[in-house]
């Protein structure tokens, strides 16, 4: 009877843990994507720059 407690006791903290995974997710997500677009405004920064030389 103990395991069967001891599961139903986890659960809140699976939860917890998901909610925490996708919420890192989400933010890493977002911190690759703004390195992408800085990489992107460098590159086009550099190239107009190489145009105007």
């Amino acid at each position: 009877m103990d395991a069967v407690n001891g599961a139903a006791d986890a659960t809140p903290l699976k939860t917890e843990l998901n909610k925490v995974i996708e919420t890192l997710g989400a933010e890493f997500e977002e911190m690759m994507m703004n390195q992408m677009q800085n990489v992107f405004n460098n590159a086009n920064a550099a190239m107009k720059e190489d145009e105007n030389s």
